[in-house]
């Protein structure tokens, strides 16, 4: 039975706290969680000492005070905390607002770039690490996301580092991060009476009558990595504690159901007579009840008493869109935890940090005592003065110490004969050492040292394996992540309504914009003003956080398989192609050299594609000559090979003078292989001459099709301005039958000269023969160059080809020009002939009155008509 739900209802459990006005239920709920959470603050503050360098505990400091033990403050944790932040810093995450449809992966990318702005605004980059810190150290640590609100100014999300020593969950909680099952979370703070009455101005006047104005200026030092000095005051250097409650409250929200499914809300914890006056009011209505929880916060300084300084709900309610339920703006990042309970890195270090630097003060004193310091000595021997020197210093060898007048015989000085460091300490003080490296899972290697005589291999494996064990706390951070951008979200949605322009920061390319506008105000086709990238469809995307290739751990793991792969297919060049260009993306190369790599895969490619469209390369023709070699260097054979193009002329001056060769040189194989080369030079050089004459008698046959399309056009359109004309004439005709006087008629308007249209269309006819001519020329120009020319007739060549080249496009500029002389024409006439045939219809279609003028027989005489409305 729900007793809130009835009338007249009375406070009864804390878990009510919105139903009363009494401020010390509060304080009184507050002391009590404090005292459940103090062993686990005891646990934290222990490891925050040794994360601090200070491993003895004040009674530990005075027995070895009162036993002359120097003390050692052995700390391995310093380099286990930089390596674990390091690589936290090093691990990159990707945001994935996900679209629940297709049609918004634009507003995806909006979302991606202002979280991204948001995050920057918020100094995530400085305040993240120390969050990672604190929760490395003591099991978990707390960011608060919350938005300032000043009327005429933007709002703004802000994020502050808690002091995790001043937060109090709900004991009964086991649901971490998410907090789901937490009914509410209690943070102590410690504010001055301005700072108390700027915060809650409603509350001012309780505020400053109340708290006194403090006069000392005396500071108490605190543990400042471990403030716990709340838990016993309630005033300290100037400033009043104050306890802040986020708690929940469902409520019963009632509503109807209509037999069509429409639902009416009835309201919120309404009493039984409302819903049976609804019921009246609406009887086929069906009426149902859900729970909705809803935010609230109650804020109390135990120096004013029972007052609450405010308590109502929070000024706004963020959930969460899958699961409905309330987030509270106070976010928890968890290391390790057991069944709710965390648990941290260092604490699993103490006990063999302990043990270290136990063995390794006893190793000092036993050291200290072993180089001879204590003595056993004899009044008789020494005087008073001579013995206090003697204590402070009988180290020093340079001194001498004289015994005093008649003194009896020996030294006098006896030296303590001192007890030796058991081996088995050794062995102790190593087990520890190795223990604290295990269980810290940042091997040396991780921090940069090579262990020992390891290998390279080894030290990879280990790093990868650290890296494993770190990946529980990798997955606690991306779900603190996720948390906190969907309190973000919500923000977005609920407060930023008006236009506004935000920085990309995390550019996915170069090319990408560096400013994109958030609820633009634009005008659709029908005139109706809408929002541009709006934040009102928040909803409708799941926000998550996965790893990113831009991690070194991730990165190297990609580039590995890749280089697998690359091993696996090296007889595939597409698939090798591909491994090289995503090793690139993963590569810190600059963005603007895998720009240029990326143009020339592309150049290359196009290349390809075009040479794929020619068909493959005609095969050449060869052919194997035999020649005798008895009469290889007779004069008629070598003319003959001369003159075939065998050999060269060169070659051939050179074998007549050589004369006969030996028997055994047979220079046959030279002469096939290089005649083989001129045959293949030549028909490769044949195959491109063949190409281009293809290519320009197909653009001869293109350009003779177009005329002929266009003279066919031509004849249309004339054919369609004689039946224009033919019609406009038969109505005129019909007209004047029916009138027995014809109206005025302006004459048509002369039709478009049929030969400007002509000329048109030879003028872009010229233009492609232009065209076609300059490459002609420059072809023809081309293939005159023989290779065997010198450079000199190679330039003068080029310089033809250029001053062809010039001449077709002067060519061309003038008949372009001709073109638009016959153009501005063709517009002009066309206008006039608009404007004409529109008069020419206007009059046709006008109403005309007819008078028929008769005599007195009946006969007509005359007949006149005029246009209605003209005078």
């Amino acid at each position: 039975m729900d007793l809130t739900a009835q009338e007249n209802y009375k406070f009864s459990s804390v878990l009510d706290l919105h139903k009363t006005d009494d401020a010390t239920v509060l304080i009184n709920s507050h002391q009590s969680v404090v005292e459940y959470h103090t062993p686990n603050m005891e646990t934290r503050e222990l490891c925050h000492d040794y994360l601090a360098g200070d491993p003895w505990t004040d009674e530990e400091r005075e027995v070895a005070r009162q036993k002359k033990k120097p003390l050692t403050e052995f700390n391995p944790l310093k380099t286990s905390e930089r390596t674990f932040i390091g690589s936290m810093i090093q691990q990159r995450y990707d945001i994935k607002p996900a679209p629940r449809e297709p049609t918004d992966q634009n507003k995806a990318d909006i979302y991606s770039a202002m979280y991204h702005w948001t995050a920057d605004l918020c100094e995530i980059r400085y305040k993240d690490p120390n969050l990672v810190r604190g929760a490395w150290a003591g099991g978990n640590a707390w960011q608060e996301s919350f938005v300032e609100i000043t009327p005429g100014k933007k709002p703004r999300i802000l994020v502050n580092n808690e002091n995790n020593f001043a937060i109090y969950p709900d004991p009964n909680r086991r649901d971490l991060i998410n907090n789901s099952d937490c009914e509410f979370i209690d943070r102590v703070s410690w504010m001055s009476r301005s700072q108390l009455a700027d915060a809650i101005p409603d509350s001012e006047d309780e505020i400053l009558g109340g708290l006194p104005d403090p006069t000392d200026t005396t500071y108490d030092r605190a543990k400042v990595y471990a403030d716990r000095t709340h838990e016993h005051e309630n005033y300290r250097n100037g400033k009043y504690k104050v306890i802040e409650r986020f708690y929940k409250v469902r409520k019963k929200n009632w509503f109807g159901l209509s037999p069509q499914g429409e639902r009416e809300d009835i309201g919120a914890d309404v009493n039984q007579e409302t819903r049976e006056n609804y019921k009246t009011d609406y009887p086929d209505n069906r009426i149902y009840m859900e729970r909705e929880e809803y935010l609230y916060l109650a804020i109390v300084c135990p120096s004013l008493g029972g007052v609450f300084l405010f308590n109502g709900e929070y000024h706004c309610q963020p959930r969460d869109t899958t699961t409905g339920k309330i987030m509270f703006p106070l976010v928890e990042l968890v290391d390790e935890e057991l069944d709710g309970q965390v648990s941290g890195h260092v604490f699993p270090q103490i006990s063999g940090i302990k043990l270290v630097n136990s063995l390794l003060t006893n190793k000092l004193f036993a050291a200290k005592n072993a180089a001879g310091q204590s003595h056993v000595g004899s009044s008789e021997h020494f005087d008073e003065q001579t013995r206090k020197d003697i204590e402070e210093n009988h180290n020093d060898g340079s001194r001498t110490f004289w015994k005093k007048p008649g003194a009896p015989d020996g030294p006098g000085m006896t030296l303590i004969e001192q007890g030796k460091a058991a081996p088995d300490n050794d062995y102790l003080l190593e087990f520890a050492s190795n223990y604290v490296v295990e269980v810290s899972s940042t091997p040396p290697s991780m921090k940069g040292f090579v262990e020992g005589s390891a290998s390279g291999v080894l030290n990879d494996q280990r790093i990868q394996q650290a890296a494993i064990q770190t990946q529980g706390f990798n997955n606690n951070y991306a779900s603190f992540l996720t948390r906190r951008a969907k309190l973000w979200k919500y923000y977005w949605k609920e407060y930023w309504k008006a236009e506004d322009v935000i920085r990309v920061l995390e550019k996915k390319d170069d090319k990408d914009p560096d400013w994109v506008k958030v609820n633009e105000i634009v005008t659709d086709e029908f005139g109706n003003v809408q929002r541009k990238n709006s934040f009102d469809d928040a909803d409708a995307y799941d926000i998550t956080f996965e790893d990113s290739w831009k991690s070194p751990t991730m990165r190297d793991k990609i580039i590995k398989q890749l280089a697998q792969m690359g091993q696996a297919a090296a007889n595939d060049p597409d698939l090798n192609t591909l491994i090289t260009a995503y090793s690139l993306h993963l590569s810190d190369a600059p963005q603007e050299f895998k720009n240029q790599v990326k143009g020339l895969s592309e150049q290359k490619q196009k290349a390809a594609e075009e040479a794929a469209k020619s068909g493959p390369p005609a095969e050449p023709l060869r052919v194997s000559m035999s020649v005798d070699t008895e009469s290889l260097h007779d004069q008629n054979t070598i003319l003959f090979l001369e003159k075939n193009r065998v050999i060269t002329p060169e070659i051939a001056q050179m074998m007549i003078q050589a004369g006969p060769l030996p028997a055994e040189a047979d220079p046959s194989a030279s002469v096939e292989v290089q005649a083989m080369t001129q045959e293949n030079q030549a028909l490769k050089l044949a195959s491109a001459n063949k190409g281009q004459e293809l290519s320009l008698k197909a653009a001869e046959l293109n350009l003779k099709a177009q005329e002929n399309a266009q003279t066919l056009e031509l004849k249309a359109r004339e054919l369609a301005i004689k039946e224009g004309e033919l019609a406009i004439k038969a109505q005129a005709e019909q007209t004047a039958a029916l009138t027995a006087a014809k109206a005025p008629v302006a004459p048509p308007a002369p039709a478009v000269d049929p030969s400007i249209i002509v000329a048109q269309i030879r003028a872009e006819t010229e233009i492609e023969k232009a065209h076609i001519a300059a490459e002609a020329g420059i072809h023809t120009t081309r293939m005159g160059i023989d290779s065997s020319e010198d450079s000199k007739k190679m330039q003068a060549s080029e310089k033809v080809v250029t001053a062809k080249t010039k001449e077709g496009n002067a060519a061309v500029d003038e008949v372009k020009k001709t073109q638009a002389d016959l153009a501005a024409r063709v517009d002009k006439q066309g206008k006039e002939f608009r404007e004409d045939i529109q008069k020419l219809s206007k009059a046709v279609s006008a109403k005309r009155k007819v008078t028929v003028e008769r005599d007195a027989d009946g006969k007509i005489t005359g007949a006149s008509a005029e246009v209605e409305g003209s005078e």
